[in-house]
């Protein structure tokens, strides 16, 4: 009766990792000691439970791919369990036809993908360091997606962030991870626009806003980035670009396809762009378009959360046609893209016609 007790006690993903020790007696995932076949059936017959299906044993070889599969499960289940903790149990199952219908960068957010955006980790981190923030500052993250930087953010410099964004489907991841980090006295997530803010002049000492502006009307876009930075504090933001020119070919299947209704160009039509908007002393970082290859995978999300990614694409078949779509398609797009990261300071009116001309240079690591 008391192990009944404390087992109804625990959280939600800790059962489900409880459940997986007892199921595995204790041994270490990719142990090349236990039965891999066994083990992987026993887990699929589990997910199966879960959708409300019968099990169902099959044949299974012990190739090294069972271990990264069966990792890839238990990892998705786990990280649906806290998920769905963390908002108190009310996430919504997306029905096929509306994931077939979901944006890539939504997408991304649906099947657990915390870095969604051009450059990935590489790019937040080159921004950081030219972001001068401080603890205490007011940091305004705009189209903070799944709030996986304004919760760095916050953590790392005892920043107070506010994060906003379009979509009701990243606001509602993004809430659930900041309770997942307890977080939220330091970020608070709200809706927001990023051509129509609604924040006072000059509202925050730093504002980031990482792959939005390309989205919508730019100039306006950037214009808006800058009103609401006070005088003296940083914009930041990252893009998409063309590292060398496309072929028709990639241009309509990434801008016509994959993300409708995006616009950018060169490194120097992003510069030009923030310092008509007020920036001054504009310094850029650049480098190749990595979010969506293996390698950009692992960098950003780690082997774990990699794994959970791929466990959760492969849990539905709409998850899995929709990954296949476009992942077909970003193979023919991925060799010419590119990103870059704009930094610059929001300088006096007075100060505003001798702003610094683009300047590329190496920040300290």
């Amino acid at each position: 009766m008391g192990e009944l007790v404390r087992e109804r006690s625990r959280s939600r993903g800790d059962r489900v990792r409880v459940w997986v020790e007892r199921k595995h007696r204790g041994r270490v995932l990719g142990d090349p000691a236990r039965e891999p076949a066994v083990a992987a059936a026993d887990l699929d017959d589990a997910r199966r439970r879960e959708v409300g299906q019968p099990p169902q044993r099959r044949e299974m070889r012990s190739f090294r791919i069972e271990d990264a599969c069966q990792q890839a499960v238990i990892l998705a289940l786990v990280n649906l369990a806290v998920l769905r903790e963390a908002e108190g149990g009310t996430m919504r199952r997306l029905e096929g036809h509306e994931i077939e219908q979901l944006d890539p960068y939504v997408f991304m957010a649906v099947i657990g993908k915390r870095v969604i955006h051009p450059g990935g980790r590489t790019a937040t981190e080159q921004l950081l360091r030219r972001a001068d923030i401080h603890e205490g500052d007011r940091v305004l993250d705009v189209g903070c997606g799944v709030a996986t930087t304004a919760i760095t953010v916050a953590e790392r410099f005892g920043a107070n962030v506010t994060a906003v964004d379009i979509s009701p489907l990243m606001l509602e991841r993004a809430r659930a991870n900041v309770r997942a980090r307890r977080a939220d006295d330091r970020v608070t997530i709200d809706e927001g626009d990023i051509v129509s803010l609604q924040f006072p002049d000059e509202s925050f000492d730093c504002v980031i806003a990482e792959a939005v502006t390309m989205f919508v009307e730019r100039e306006r876009a950037a214009r808006e980035l800058v009103r609401v930075c006070r005088r003296g504090g940083r914009v930041l933001a990252t893009e998409f670009m063309w590292r060398r020119p496309p072929t028709a070919e990639a241009r309509e299947i990434f801008l016509g396809q994959i993300c409708p209704g995006m616009k950018f160009d060169t490194v120097e039509d992003w510069v030009r762009i923030y310092q008509n908007a007020g920036l001054a002393d504009v310094r850029i970082d650049d480098g190749p378009f990595e979010m969506m290859t293996s390698r950009g995978f692992l960098q950003d999300e780690g082997r774990g959360g990699m794994l959970a990614i791929m466990g959760r694409v492969l849990s539905r078949p709409a998850y899995l046609k929709k990954m296949a779509w476009l992942m077909s398609r970003m193979r023919r797009a991925v060799p010419y893209l590119g990103y870059v990261a704009v930094a610059g300071e929001k300088q006096l009116a007075s100060s505003l016609d001798a702003a610094g001309s683009r300047v590329r240079e190496p920040v300290d690591a």
